[in-house]
Parts: structure tokens; C-alpha cells; sequence
């Protein structure tokens, strides 16, 4: 017969096997608990990335769709700040003349005349940046010269709306003098209210 003490070393032992066995389960139920969640977690943050990507690229789509028509509308609206501007210099000109104060009009003319070539090569913004930056040159003439400032010295709501991705009048001069001084070269000031100032024409499209 077994004796009653290795009976009861018996039980604490199979006591104690069932206890690891059942912390064992635990733990591996935590442990698997953890990885599941990770796992959703990686999983939830995969979904939503990829719904960004969905969103931006149908973002991209619908702009490219819609891309003629905003080079169309940026065309038409270089075209006419030139065409605003080149009345403000022709005005600044003829009052540089008669009160003979004609600092910045040499600027002014090269503003204007890169934005010229700026429109012509697709580059709409940056022309019509250009161009504001020759009738500011020329509105700070007239005034210069007690002239009468014409309508076309007045910024328009769609001209505003364009200053405000302009880089700022020293940055538009530096690129001036640095990027387009072959293409515009320095004129004198004097000289410059003698100079043609070319008007606008191109192919309607």
C-alpha cells in the first residue's frame, strides 16, 4: 500500500502541474491576446492609409481631368493682368516724362517684358507675378510724378488672389537680375520711357 505521505506528495504535485498548466494557458492566451492586437491594430492602420491613397488619387484624377480648362483659365488671366499692366507703364512713362522723376522705370519695362516671354511659354503664373511687379514699379512712378492714376493701377479681386502665392517683390527682382538678366537686360531709367512696350497678341485657342 502507498503510505499516506506520498499519497499527499502526490496531489500537491498534480495540484501544482494543473496550476502551471493553467497559468501556462494564460499566459499564452495574453501573449496571443497581445499579437491579435497588434495585428488589428497594423491591419487598421494599413485600411486607413490605403483609403488616403484612394482619396489622393481620385484627388489627382478629377485635377487632371480638369486641367485644361485650368490652364485655359490661367492663360486668360496672365493675358489680361499684360494687358492691364501694359496701359500702367504707358501711363507711368508719359508721366516720368513731363515730372522727370524716372527711377524704376527701367525695372518696370524688364518686369513686364519677361512676363511677356513667361506667358508665351506656358509659364502663366510666374508671368503674371512679373507683370504685377511692373505695375507696382509703374503706379509708384506715377505717384512720384503727381500723374492722374488710371483704372488699371486698381488691383482686382482675381489679382489679389495671386499676390498671395508671390514670393515677395525683392525675391521677384533678384530672379530678375540673376535668371532673366540676359533675357532682360538692365535699361536705363531715363531711356526707358522712350521704350516700346509690347503689346499682347497670340493665336486664339
Amino acid at each position: 500500500m502507498i503510505s499516506s505521505f506520498y499519497l499527499s506528495r502526490y496531489y500537491k504535485i498534480k495540484r501544482l502541474n494543473i496550476w502551471l498548466i493553467t497559468y501556462s494557458d494564460k499566459e499564452f492566451s495574453l501573449r496571443k491576446f497581445k499579437s491579435l492586437l497588434s495585428f488589428v491594430s497594423v491591419l487598421f492602420l494599413l485600411l486607413i492609409l490605403g483609403s488616403t491613397d484612394i482619396l489622393a488619387a481620385k484627388r489627382a484624377e478629377t485635377q487632371l481631368k480638369k486641367k485644361p480648362g485650368l490652364e485655359l483659365v490661367k492663360r486668360r488671366t496672365s493675358r489680361k493682368i499684360l494687358i492691364r499692366t501694359r496701359l500702367v507703364i504707358i501711363q507711368a512713362q508719359k508721366t516720368a516724362k513731363e515730372g522727370k522723376e524716372y527711377k524704376g522705370l527701367g525695372n518696370c519695362l524688364r518686369h513686364q517684358r519677361i512676363a511677356r516671354r513667361l506667358h508665351f511659354r506656358g509659364r502663366y503664373l510666374l508671368s503674371a507675378l512679373h507683370s504685377l511687379r511692373a505695375r507696382k514699379l509703374a503706379v509708384l512712378i506715377i505717384k512720384n510724378n503727381k500723374g492722374a492714376l488710371i483704372k488699371e493701377t486698381n488691383l482686382t479681386r482675381e489679382e489679389e488672389r495671386l499676390l498671395k502665392n508671390s514670393p515677395g517683390d525683392e525675391e521677384l527682382d533678384k530672379e530678375l537680375d540673376e535668371k532673366y538678366k540676359n533675357e532682360a537686360p538692365p535699361i536705363d531709367d531715363k531711356a526707358a520711357a522712350e521704350e516700346k512696350v509690347e503689346e499682347i497678341k497670340e493665336e486664339k485657342k
